[in-house]
């Protein structure tokens, strides 16, 4: 899978959002969608790794 440095962009906004309360984000991440909410705030976490 291919990632361009605006996915990183956004699942950092993303870790931000969440981290400062809000519950759920959607972001978009190699063309395709993807919901996380605080539950799944781990896996959301170990994403900006898998991009770089």
């Amino acid at each position: 899978m291919s990632y361009t440095n605006e996915d990183l962009t956004a699942v950092q906004k993303a870790i931000i959002e969440l981290a400062t309360g809000k519950r759920t984000v959607r972001l978009m991440v190699a063309k395709n969608e993807y919901e996380f909410s605080e539950a799944k705030f781990d896996s959301l976490k170990l994403l900006p790794a898998d991009i770089q």
